[in-house]
Order: C-alpha cells, then structure tokens, then sequence
C-alpha cells in the first residue's frame, strides 16, 4: 500500500487484536463531494454518520470489507481511532511533528 500510495506516510495502519487496518488517504474530491453530501439541508444526524462512515472505508486497502466490518463490529470504539487515522492522512500530521509544536 506504501509503494502505490507514496510511501510510508501515505498510507495509516491502525492495528487491532483481529488484524491491522490499513488506510490510503482521501482525496481532494472524495473530501470535497463527502462535505457537499453531508451538507445537504434537513439531512439527518444518522445519516450524515452513514456517509462519513461510508467515506472512511472507500478508503480502507485492507482487510477487505467484510473482514472489516467483522472487527469494527467487534470494536466498535475503533471508529474514532480511524477517523483519527483518516485525518492525519489528509492533513499531513506526524506524530513527532505533533510532539514538537
């Protein structure tokens, strides 16, 4: 996933006690038409929280789907970890960078 996604930092690996997840990052358009949907007059908390969900695992690489959705069925708290995960991705953070400021 480093190789096709730019190396090491492009690409998140959050590792649980069923197997690593590893994210690419998104794109500008995947960030920008998520924003427009999710911004849509009179749309749901609910769904709004489908949508994001969905835009997280458009970019999960690994495991495939249904194992994915096994462990976050699993951990279901890992949901904030990988947005977590999405985010640095996206910003470009790093941890030591982060440390520093």
């Amino acid at each position: 996933a480093a190789k096709e996604y730019g190396g090491d930092r492009r690409v998140g690996r959050v590792r649980t006690p069923e197997g690593s997840i590893i994210l690419r990052p998104q794109t500008s358009t995947e960030i920008d038409r998520l924003g427009i949907r999710c911004s849509a007059d009179g749309m749901k908390d609910a769904d709004r929280l489908l949508l994001v969900r969905e835009g997280l695992i458009a970019t999960v690489v690994h495991p495939p789907r249904a194992r994915f959705e096994v462990i976050v069925g699993l951990f279901p708290g890992l949901w904030g970890t990988l947005y977590g995960a999405r985010d640095k991705l996206v910003d470009g953070t790093v941890e030591d960078a982060e440390k520093k400021a």
